[in-house]
């Protein structure tokens, strides 16, 4: 069994600095960061590609609920698809902060939704606060939406790789649509029913679920191993002794090791198109 345990360090974590993980993600994909190289030789060459502004979308749910969506698209274009989930609770701007761009300047095309009745998937008569925890009837919906959400993709993008927090982990299952692939989903802190989770991994010989926990998260980690029980045969569990949950957990020590060599398996050889 594939189980390793990962000493981190007790240093508090927040969500606003989540891009700490990002830079070692990219140097294991071969890229490079263009926000940390500013000052590279006109000698030197940059994998990174240019990031023009972020795009700003309003879909429409299958009941007409408003749903947006944030959308980076590298200027050459790209094959892999990114979704960035944010937890319940949250919103997809605050939780992901600079990863978005950062991932789009290094060639991939990212996604970025705000779940239903969080930020500005919102409608006036809502009521609010939310329910700390999503109803199973809130759950479906979330389902619902995400089928929505892939189709924004530019049409170059025929492989899609999602990364969940929380209880929006839960919607990655739902990512695949006609002519794109889910290809692999990496969800920290996992939360919910791991044996009612939909996962039917098309590729059994890749390792395709990362499962991210922290053990000071007894509920998170009790269903990431679960869901390691179900999907040993191509899951990667991950568990750290020490760290925060929801959006801070991006922060924590050590977790940018587990993502990279994961999201690096799913990029198109060098010299390929992205």
């Amino acid at each position: 069994m594939d189980l390793r345990l990962l000493s981190a360090d007790a240093r508090p974590a927040r969500h606003a600095s989540g891009v700490t993980w990002l830079v070692p993600l990219l140097l294991g994909l071969g890229l490079t960061p263009c926000a940390s190289h500013a000052d590279v030789s006109s000698g030197d060459t940059l994998a990174a590609a240019p990031c023009p502004a972020a795009l700003d979308l309003q879909l429409a749910g299958r009941d007409g609920f408003p749903l947006h969506l944030t959308h980076y698209r590298p200027a050459g274009g790209a094959s892999l698809g990114v979704v960035l989930i944010h937890d319940w609770g949250s919103s997809g701007a605050p939780c992901w902060g600079d990863v978005p761009r950062a991932l789009c300047q290094a060639g991939l095309e990212v996604l970025v939704p705000d779940l239903r009745g969080h930020g500005a998937s919102v409608m006036p008569e809502m009521l609010r606060p939310l329910s700390p925890v999503p109803s199973r009837g809130e759950l479906a919906l979330l389902a619902t939406d995400a089928s929505l959400w892939c189709p924004a993709f530019s049409d170059s993008v025929r492989r899609v790789v999602a990364i969940g927090l929380g209880w929006g982990g839960a919607a990655a299952t739902r990512l695949d649509s006609p002519g794109r692939e889910l290809v692999g989903i990496a969800w920290l802190g996992p939360l919910g029913d791991a044996a009612a989770f939909p996962w039917q991994p098309r590729d059994r010989a890749r390792r395709s679920l990362l499962l991210v926990a922290s053990l000071e998260d007894a509920v998170s980690s009790r269903v990431a191993e679960a869901l390691f029980s179900r999907f040993n045969d191509v899951a990667e569990l991950r568990l750290f002794d020490r760290g925060a949950g929801g959006c801070a957990l991006l922060s924590g020590p050590g977790v940018g090791d587990g993502l990279r060599d994961w999201v690096a398996g799913f990029a198109p050889p060098t010299g390929t198109a992205r």
